[in-house]
């Protein structure tokens, strides 16, 4: 028997295969141009259905919450995003541009952390600060997928693609689902 939650999921991923033409690509190709940040933005909230973390040992926060660590690339194309329902919770973003990674300041608590381009001489102090937090790490730099990052954006003939690193992930006890791996270059 076929469950609502179950449907939504396959009309869902269909929906997201349609917009992810195989190997994960979206073309630039459009008839008004889209900006590398309005694609990442929307693939970052398209990811979340297909990403299971563990079940909380505490109570969950109010909200869903995605952090921006460092110079924000997204500015306001993001904003449109919030109190969105992310995981039956309301989104809400946060930035914190001139987060210094010191163990007297941690990082705020959040659901999935977008680390910048401006956070390179601190990412892998930030990473070793996340490393078995049930915490989704995005970024867009190249070869910060191999250093730890779980999902990174990257451009690959004229589109914006994204590899997952699985390890990391397992780390950190959150699951990738098959569906968005198919569609990702897995970094080993």
């Amino acid at each position: 028997m076929k469950t609502r939650a179950g449907s939504f999921k396959r009309v869902y991923l269909a929906a997201v295969l349609i917009l992810l033409p195989w190997g994960g690509a979206i073309p630039r190709v459009a008839a008004q141009p889209v900006t590398d940040a309005e694609i990442k933005a929307t693939l970052l909230f398209k990811f979340v259905p297909f990403v299971r973390w563990p079940k909380p040992k505490t109570v969950q926060a109010d909200h869903f919450i995605f952090l921006i660590v460092g110079q924000d690339p997204f500015g306001p194309v993001i904003d449109h995003f919030e109190g969105q329902s992310i995981r039956g919770r309301p989104l809400k973003i946060v930035r914190v541009p001139d987060f210094r990674v010191t163990s007297e300041e941690p990082l705020p608590a959040c659901d999935m952390v977008f680390i910048s381009a401006s956070m390179a001489d601190q990412l892998d102090a930030l990473l070793a600060g996340l490393d078995g937090k049930p915490i989704l790490t995005v970024s867009d730099q190249a070869g910060w997928g191999a250093r730890g990052v779980m999902i990174n954006f990257f451009e690959s003939e004229e589109s914006v693609r994204f590899e997952i690193n699985p390890q990391s992930t397992r780390a950190s006890g959150i699951r990738i689902g098959a569906q968005l791996l198919k569609l990702s270059r897995i970094v080993k």
